[in-house]
């Protein structure tokens, strides 16, 4: 059996449907091209997990400290914590963004990680990608729903899931994934990801060397 992948897609107004599931479909094939099962959540999967409620409970709450706080930065928080149900309801394992291209980590990357961690994330940011095993998952919605998590004065901010969990290590500083979260010029994130992973797929160019002839001159 293939070990799972999962991403977790909340629809947001401002963003197009097109879109986003253009992303997923380049996640989804350079993803199975490693050898990876993907599985896509969405809120009825999270939702089973009972912390999923209380930790969009609590960022809704943002409104008493920011009653103007734009719709579309808490639809965005919300996704991004909330997914960890997924996992919790799967008993743990792996996801990322749908924005991260596989461009050569295995399993067997995976399971290394695995010997050496209980939970991991990439520090410096937002995670885009998560490993966690079942009891790690639930300690990680416990601190989401009751940990320091906001960063004040505006609380339009969180802190990275790492320094909310308090990891120090980083395994994803030198893997072969790509997070495509921004793009530059314009340019459709969709598009940029296509463009990275057919240039991952063309083939290295064969350099042939000219054999020298033998054959002397007149």
């Amino acid at each position: 059996m293939r070990k799972k992948i999962y991403a977790f897609y909340r629809s947001i107004l401002t963003v197009p449907q097109a879109e986003e599931f253009a992303q997923a479909n380049l996640w989804k094939k350079s993803w199975e091209l490693h050898g990876w099962e993907c599985v896509m959540l969405n809120t009825s999967h999270v939702s089973i997990s009972p912390w999923a409620n209380a930790i969009m409970s609590r960022i809704m709450g943002l409104r008493q400290f920011n009653a103007g706080i734009d719709n579309e930065v808490l639809e965005k928080m919300i996704a991004r914590f909330v997914r960890w149900g997924g996992l919790h309801v799967g008993n743990g394992g792996w996801l990322t963004d749908y924005d991260v291209l596989n461009l050569g980590f295995t399993t067997a990357m995976a399971e290394e990680i695995e010997k050496e961690a209980d939970i991991a994330v990439p520090k410096g940011g937002p995670a885009w990608i998560v490993y966690a095993n079942a009891q790690a998952v639930a300690g990680a919605l416990r601190d989401f729903t009751f940990g320091e998590m906001f960063v004040p004065p505006d609380w339009v901010k969180t802190l990275p899931e790492a320094d909310i969990l308090k990891i120090e290590k980083d395994f994803f500083t030198d893997l072969p994934l790509v997070h495509v979260g921004k793009t530059v010029d314009g340019e459709a994130k969709s598009d940029a990801m296509a463009r990275i992973f057919s240039d991952f797929l063309k083939p290295a160019p064969v350099v042939v060397t000219k054999k020298k002839s033998n054959r002397k001159g007149k």
